[in-house]
This record gives C-alpha cells, structure tokens and sequence, in this order.
C-alpha cells in the first residue's frame, strides 16, 4: 500500500474553549460508488496515547477512497486540556459531536454518510455518543472497545475513587498501563514508552465517569440500533473481551446489527500489533462494506419515490 500524503494538521474550539488537534487525510483511493461521495471517517485513539501512532489505519482508510479525521481527544497528544482528567463524559461525546459537524461541513458531497472508528476509550466514546450525540453516524467501526477492565487496578486506588472524584477531582496519579501489556512487538513497545505525548497518569474523576457510562452502554446492548462491527483481542490484558463479547452477545440476540471478530492470540492495541496489517484490512473492508450497501439502499429508495 502506498502511503497517503502527510494529512492536514487543524485546531478545532470546543464550546468551552478547548482545543482540539485534528489530523484530516484526504482520500486516495477509489471511492465507495462512483459518482455519490464515499464517506468520511473520524478515528479516536484510545486512553493516554493519540492519533499520531494510529496513521497506518487512517491511511488504509484513505486509500479506500474514504475522507479521514484523526482525533487527539481532549487532555490527550496535542489536544488540550488537563491529562488524564475529564469533568464528565458526555465532555467526550460533545466534543465527538463538534467534530462530526466540522467534518460534515468538509465532506464531498451533502449526503455522504459519516462513520466513527475506534479503538478502546475512543471505542467507548464512539459507543457512548451513538447513545447520546446529536449527529448519528452510519455505522461504528471499533477495535478492543474498553467497557471494563482486565489490568488489576490496586484495592485503595478502587476504593478510593469514589471520595478522590469528589474532593480532589483532578489528582492525577500513575494509570499503570504497561507497554509490554498492550503489545507483542518490541519495537512498538519502545516506540510508545519513549514517545512525549503519551502521557502515563489518570485522574479519580475521569475513572468514575468511565465506569458510569460503561454500565450505560452494557445496559443498552439490547437495544442498539448504529450498524457495529468489533474486532476482539484474543489475548487482552487492558480491556475485558469478556464485557465486549457479553455486549454483542446481547445485541445479537436481541436481533440488533452487531457483528465481532476475535483475534487469537493479538494484544490490546491490535493496530499495532504484528498483526496489525490483517486487523486494519478487516475493520477498513467491514466500512466499505456497510456503506456499499447503504448507497445501494439509498439509490434504490430515490429511483423508488421518483417513480
């Protein structure tokens, strides 16, 4: 695969004067149906790290033919805002919606459809706007999505949480994420550990609202309706693959359009993984797919009611 051009680096204002970096790559590759726009695609990195690593995924997704807008979350990479901190959660889903209607305004046609990819808090995210934001994408495309926890966070800090959140909501203490942990390649582990703009702390406030709107989107499972696709980590020691597949196990069976795909023995970030050429491939492939068959529908409901 050819890479894309270096994407357009922009700074978008949140309502409450936040912001936000935005690395925006311009499609190069053949577009989903000719003639009607492919789409676009905004990317949310996980917790403590940025966009910056994940470009290999926005460049595959470029060379579909599809519009890419890589996010730095707040308090994340080269976003600003306190590291590791949060006030509230819907902090995330609002800044989601902002981001959503500057890549709208920016699409090649009116209509192309938008879709929210990502990977594990930006996963959650992704799942928790789909329940609250304003701008409904057409389909969510995730890899190891966080809606709970596999690394053992200490007894005191759990149970400290609660009281921490309330009387001292910004203390941010070590988060206890282990490069080793998250993957198998060696090269990336030193990568990431000496990378600045990963940032290593996490903040009591923000660890109570994550586990608040997990337990929303579990207790939703049933009832979604936004066409998802996960990919699973076999071998996850930061995010529960348990509470993920217990999420499309509930959706599926309630007849709701979630699919998954589990890879066997790939680690928590497995975009970055050795195998992370067949994980991108397939999360890419899965996008095209949903939204070829969303233009056909769309064609055929316009030929149908200019009949």
């Amino acid at each position: 695969m050819s890479a894309s051009p270096a994407p357009e680096a922009h700074r978008l204002a949140m309502a409450d004067g936040t912001h936000l970096h935005l690395d925006r790559y311009a499609a190069s590759g053949s577009g989903v149906a000719s003639g009607s726009g492919a789409g676009s695609v905004v990317f949310l990195h996980g917790f403590a790290t940025y966009g910056g690593p994940y470009r290999p995924v926005a460049e595959a997704f470029a060379a579909a033919g599809l519009d890419v807008t890589v996010v730095d979350v707040r308090g994340h990479g080269r976003s600003e805002g306190r590291r590791g901190y949060v006030r509230r959660f819907s902090d995330f889903v609002d800044d989601l919606d902002a981001v959503l209607e500057w890549t709208r305004a920016r699409a090649r046609t009116p209509d192309a459809p938008l879709v929210v990819a990502g990977h594990s808090h930006g996963g959650t995210i992704a799942l928790a706007h789909a329940l609250a934001g304003r701008l409904k994408p057409a389909a969510l495309a995730l890899g190891a999505p966080w809606l709970a926890t596999t690394m053992k966070v200490p007894v005191v800090k759990r149970a400290a949480s609660p009281v921490l959140g309330f009387l001292w909501p910004t203390l941010a203490l070590a988060n206890g994420i282990r490069m080793e942990d998250v993957t198998r390649d060696p090269e990336v582990q030193a990568r990431l550990a000496a990378d600045p703009l990963i940032h290593h702390v996490a903040s009591a406030r923000w660890f109570n609202e994550s586990l608040a709107t997990q337990a929303h989107i579990l207790a939703q499972a049933g009832a979604w309706s936004i066409p998802t696709f996960i990919e699973v980590p076999g071998v996850d020691r930061i995010a529960s693959a348990d509470a993920t597949n217990a999420f499309v196990q509930a959706a599926v069976a309630a007849g709701r359009p979630v699919e998954s795909k589990t890879y066997p023995g790939v680690f928590h970030e497995l975009f970055l993984e050795p195998e992370r050429d067949r994980a991108i491939a397939d999360l890419v492939g899965c996008v095209r797919e949903q939204l070829t068959s969303g233009v056909v529908a769309r064609d055929k409901a316009r030929i149908l009611s200019s009949s």
